[in-house]
Formats: C-alpha cells, structure tokens, sequence
C-alpha cells in the first residue's frame, strides 16, 4: 500500500485518518506543524502529503510551496476547515492535487485518497469542493 504523510494541527482529524488510513494497509506519519511535517517529508518520501490549510509555524501554502520546490510528483490533497472557495484554484495553480473542505466528512476525504493513489474504481464518483451556502 501507500505512504501517507498527515500534517494538520486538529488532533482528531490526525488521530481518525490515521486509524482508518492504517486500517487499509497504509504506512502512516503524522505531524502537528508544517515544520515537523517538511521534515518527515524529507526522511519519509510520502506517495500521499494530506495538508492542512492553517498550521503553527509555516502555513500549508509554505509548506506546499517547500515541497514542490523539490518534488512534483508527491501528491497534495489539501485539507482544511476554512471553507475559502478563492482559495481553491490558488493551491490547485500552486501544484496542490486536491482541495476538500472537513465539512464534507471523513468518508470523503477517504475517498478521495483512495482515487489519488488508484485504488477506487475508475466510474467511481468523485468528490469535489463545494462552497458553504452564503448567509
């Protein structure tokens, strides 16, 4: 299976992807910051970069920016809690691979691993970012 790397501040998110991205087959790393992350990035050589959007100390558009500047192939699945719909095509302009928002669930999330790194069915739906509604 797949190395995934998870770097995102919000405990919970860390804790469940990493239980059932572990449950699947997959070797996984996880860090708190986007400093600890770049680092284990270097060491581990990740398939799969899960970023959160804000993190202490470089925020994910840094740390997204550090990784390209070595490596174009890793994939980025950028997610983040701030739903930001202009923010979306930046990081996709920026080399991210995907955008999805926590508010749509961790089964999306989920999914959309499981189709970065090939192994959902190819007429398998897939997810996309979709704007909160405007109040």
């Amino acid at each position: 299976m797949a190395k995934i790397l998870i770097i995102d501040d919000d405990g919970i998110v860390r804790d469940a992807l990493t239980v059932f991205l572990t449950r699947a087959g997959h070797e996984v790393q996880s860090a708190e910051d986007g400093i600890s992350g770049l680092r284990i990035f270097k060491s581990s050589q990740p398939d799969l970069v899960v970023l959160d959007r804000d993190l202490p100390g470089l925020r994910g558009s840094s740390v997204l920016a550090k990784i390209r500047e070595t490596d174009t192939l890793t994939k980025v699945l950028i997610l983040t809690g701030f739903d930001a719909p202009e923010d979306v095509e930046q990081y996709l302009k920026s080399g991210a691979t995907a955008f999805l928002s926590k508010g749509d669930g961790l089964s999306n999330v989920l999914a959309q691993i499981d189709i970065l790194l090939g192994a959902a069915p190819v007429n398998a739906p897939k997810p996309s970012y979709k704007p909160p509604p405007r109040t």
